[in-house]
């Protein structure tokens, strides 16, 4: 007789523990002012309506404007906001009114996608291991700090696109119109998802041909359509259709202080349009396009020559990675979905754990050097040297003494771009050893030759010449960056 199978423990205390952890997080007040503009929104479209919050009524004063933002995401987070907003509404209309209560309902739906994801990833990965190694992978990912300072302290709905990445991902190779369904909607929750859709189109034509490949694209521009529908209802579908476009090019600078390759080339200064000349005519821009695009090239290289049945997991991961290190445009909250991308793809093997939990600690490190009140609060008692950062281009007048009377005082004190050298210096040693956990996957996984077997964490040995070539690029990337600094702070003080 064949041994019955191992019955499936559930892990519900990690969940109960991992939900109570980010309900209490969640509660936190918000300070970075995030929260603020998506209880604006969840306002206006609970009493007036989509349209009324994607193009409000023109101000009259500086005042009405700032009170009144204008939606500017792809519109399936604001569709959970709009339902949020309702909700209180006819329920209970004093949860509407209450700054601190909404702020916690706002980040209640993107905990839940946290949990949701948690659990994706522990059945998905019961499937390839014991349950104990299941349930450590799954508590990566829920009680990560990372996760849990983009989710349930800044309230981001970077959880929300994971989710629908994942399940996307998950879904395509045996169900692919299924699969582009979800990733559709994760297009149209950022634009971060766009990437993945090629990866899921090849994936699928190699494994079913051109024409079901063809087919399930066309399901997935049926799925946008299917979500664009409010907005047909509107009267208002070419606008969205055009700002859905011109929202791929939001916040248009070198790097909007994401600690990757362009941090550390822009020596750390905010607000470097993109679009100025880096070398001769080439732009900021123009080179991350370049340089992701060669990368991105050999990512599918390596997807069409594999064999393996998980090589589209490692083709999205390195995506998400390389999408992150190598472009413009990038915040510091753009590396979540590379997390559980990663854990999917490897999380069994011990490697990629350690791995997991070294970029986990350089992206909640780069968020936290960057939160407006811990910022305040480590300038605020670092000694040293201090220097004075160019304000964003172009800040709306009157909007810093808009921030204090909303009870945001720090945001307000960070556009006056004062800072600690010592913190910016910090600053570097993250983006450095993010570029370096880049080059380490591209080697571990040696893109562009194809993945006949999941590919293993190589091992690096710290030989003599692995040291010296650490640092030379430690020394040719952080030189300039310091003395930019030093340069700076001599000139405020």
């Amino acid at each position: 007789m064949l041994p019955s199978p191992e019955p499936v423990k559930f892990p519900f205390s990690l969940f109960a523990a991992s939900l109570a952890l980010q309900l209490l997080v969640a509660a936190v007040p918000d300070r970075m002012a995030d929260l603020l503009v998506y209880r604006q929104w969840t306002r206006t479209m609970a009493v007036e309506g989509l349209e009324a919050a994607y193009w409000p009524p023109a101000a009259r004063t500086p005042d009405e404007a700032f009170k009144r933002p204008p939606v500017d995401y792809p519109p399936v987070f604001p569709y959970v906001l709009g339902a949020l907003g309702r909700a209180c509404r006819s329920l209970a209309p004093e949860l509407l009114a209450n700054d601190r209560r909404l702020d916690f309902l706002i980040r209640v739906p993107l905990v839940v996608a946290n949990a949701t994801l948690g659990v994706l990833l522990f059945v998905l990965l019961r499937h390839r291991s014991d349950a104990k190694t299941a349930t450590g992978i799954a508590a990566l990912f829920v009680l990560n700090p990372a996760v849990v300072f983009d989710t349930a302290y800044w309230g981001q709905a970077d959880a929300l696109l994971a989710l629908l990445v994942v399940a996307g991902l998950v879904l395509a190779p045996r169900r692919p119109e299924w699969g582009w369904v979800a990733l559709a909607a994760a297009a149209l929750v950022k634009p971060l998802a766009y990437p993945f859709l090629p990866l899921v189109l090849l994936e699928t034509a190699k494994r079913r041909g051109w024409k079901r490949a063809s087919s399930s694209a066309i399901v997935g521009l049926a799925t946008w359509g299917a979500l664009l529908l409010p907005f047909l209802a509107a009267g208002r579908l070419g606008d969205i259709v055009v700002a859905l476009f011109f929202q791929l090019d939001a916040m248009p600078y070198v790097s909007v202080n994401a600690h990757n390759a362009w941090w550390i080339i822009g020596r750390g200064v905010p607000w470097t349009p993109a679009w100025e000349r880096a070398i001769g005519p080439v732009t900021y821009e123009t080179l991350g396009l370049v340089a992701f695009g060669a990368f991105y090239l050999a990512v599918l290289v390596s997807l069409w020559r594999s064999t393996h049945a998980r090589a589209l997991h490692f083709a999205a991961a390195s995506v998400a990675f390389g999408l992150f290190v190598l472009t413009t445009h990038m915040h510091e909250n753009h590396l979540f979905t590379f997390i559980p991308l990663l854990l999917l793809a490897g999380g069994e093997r011990p490697g990629w754990r350690r791995f997991c939990v070294a970029i986990s600690a350089v992206m909640v490190l780069n968020m936290a050097l960057h939160d407006p009140f811990l910022k305040s609060r480590l300038d605020g008692r670092v000694p040293g040297p201090r220097v004075t950062l160019p304000p964003q281009l172009e800040p709306a007048a009157g909007l810093a003494d808009y921030l204090r009377s909303e009870g945001y005082p720090e945001a307000a004190q960070e556009m006056a771009g004062d800072s600690s050298v010592l913190r910016l210096a910090f600053t570097l040693l993250n983006s450095q050893a993010c570029v370096l956990l880049f080059a380490y996957w591209v080697w571990s996984l040696g893109v562009g030759r194809g993945w006949a077997a999941p590919p293993e964490p190589r091992r690096v040995r710290l030989s003599v010449s692995t040291c010296v070539w650490i640092a030379i690029f430690c020394f040719v990337t952080g030189a300039p960056f310091l003395w930019h600094l030093a340069r700076a702070a001599g000139h405020t003080g």
